[in-house]
């Protein structure tokens, strides 16, 4: 908690305090009440002091994210899973989660995208699992799996709806509904050093460029701070 915001607390206890007493007020207390006004006086100071402070050390941080989502990057695509032309109208990046709720509602939006727009649209997939998403890598792993016997794409939707149970059960379980060689994919799915690589490489990209949560989006190398299908579209329109 932050100087500025105990400040806060500390005046609003104090307020609350004043508007008993002056509710009740009688002679009896009209010395607590000289006093707290008092404590008042220098609750007002010291948030001057502190919200100074506080913006201070704020605002490096804000100006960087808002150079970070008004520049436009070169985001290499390396291995990553991709669909689309080579020679797109729009390309999206798309920084996502197994484990975010967030990230399945957005990837309704992309699939529609795919399956509207196969000859415009590129989609580039980077794996950006959250240090607090614990069952998170297993099932980014689990999909590098599905990568390799080409069905990424069919596996990421199928397990897009279970991103709150990431079980083994449940990573197995999608792989058989797409068609996977799941034999096979139960010996490639493990979490292993390259595959962990590949997350590394994805989050240290992502951090660089300005993701902080997933899902986050570029369009045509911009960060897109209101993806969706229609916003997409609407460019292609244009």
């Amino acid at each position: 908690m932050s100087l500025f915001t105990r400040s806060r607390v500390f005046a609003l206890s104090a307020l609350a305090l004043a508007a008993a007493l002056f509710v009740s007020c009688s002679p009896a207390n009209n010395k607590e009440v000289e006093s707290l006004r008092k404590e008042l006086d220098e609750v007002k100071m010291v948030l001057k002091h502190a919200a100074r402070l506080d913006i201070d050390e704020l605002a490096p941080q804000i100006r960087e994210q808002l150079a970070a989502e008004e520049a436009v990057h070169d985001i290499p695509e390396a291995d990553s899973p991709v669909s689309g032309p080579d020679k797109p109208k729009v390309t999206v990046v798309e920084f996502s989660d197994f484990q975010c709720p967030y990230c399945y509602r957005r990837s309704i939006e992309v699939k529609k995208l795919q399956e509207t727009y196969p000859n415009e649209v590129r989609v580039v997939f980077k794996h950006f699992p959250l240090n607090f998403h614990k069952m998170a890598p297993a099932a980014h792993a689990a999909s590098m799996a599905a990568q390799k016997q080409g069905k990424f794409w069919e596996y990421r939707y199928e397990l897009a709806a279970h991103y709150g149970d990431l079980s083994e059960e449940n990573l197995v379980a999608s792989a058989a509904k797409v068609g996977l060689d799941v034999e096979r994919f139960k010996k490639e799915m493990a979490l292993d050093a390259q595959k962990q690589a590949t997350m590394s490489r994805d989050i240290e990209l992502g951090t660089k460029i300005g993701v902080r949560g997933t899902p986050t989006f570029y369009v045509n190398g911009k960060y897109s701070r209101d993806f969706s299908f229609e916003t997409v579209e609407k460019l292609l329109k244009k």
